[in-house]
């Protein structure tokens, strides 16, 4: 079966520091918020999300790039359904094209970071948001699994010298 057509539309911001973009995948619609120069507390903070906001549809992102590496920061991306990242990582895409930002990484590797950060977030919570950026490109599925064995692990030798 085919995967039905994203469609990616850029749309009025509520927050004068945020791109908008609103995505349809079939019956699937959402839409990503983008903050400009924000960081995470900026996005843990409910009274920034905008007023309409739908967890699980929708998603915050932070973008404080600098020139040579993108920093987009994916808050709690691991509560968006499955069927919705490809949308989402096409609207992170637009945005690339339209502000020229250095993002140089792929759908398909953003998608296998994406996939990763969720499976991963079950057992740890820095896994549920998810950090793109161009220092991860191209890696797989086994990367990302040694990754997070070795933070898994950091984290369980630091409790025990507790």
């Amino acid at each position: 079966m085919a995967a039905k057509p994203i469609e990616v539309e850029r749309i009025e911001a509520a927050h004068p520091d945020c791109v908008t973009y609103a995505y349809r995948q079939g019956p699937r619609q959402g839409r990503v918020y983008i903050f400009k120069g924000k960081y995470r507390d900026f996005l843990a903070d409910p009274n920034n999300r905008p007023p309409d906001f739908r967890p699980g549809a929708d998603l915050l992102v932070s973008d404080v790039s600098h020139e040579k590496n993108p920093d987009f920061l994916a808050f709690q991306a691991h509560q968006v359904g499955w069927g919705r990242y490809r949308a989402v990582i096409q609207c992170l895409m637009r945005y690339d094209e339209e502000l020229g930002t250095p993002l140089d990484r792929s759908a398909a590797s953003m998608l296998t970071e994406w996939r990763c950060h969720t499976l991963f977030s079950l057992f740890a919570r820095e896994a549920q948001d998810v950090d793109f950026d161009n220092l991860e490109e191209g890696k797989g599925l086994l990367y990302f699994i040694r990754k997070a064995a070795r933070r898994g692990f950091a984290a369980i030798r630091r409790r025990l010298k507790r």
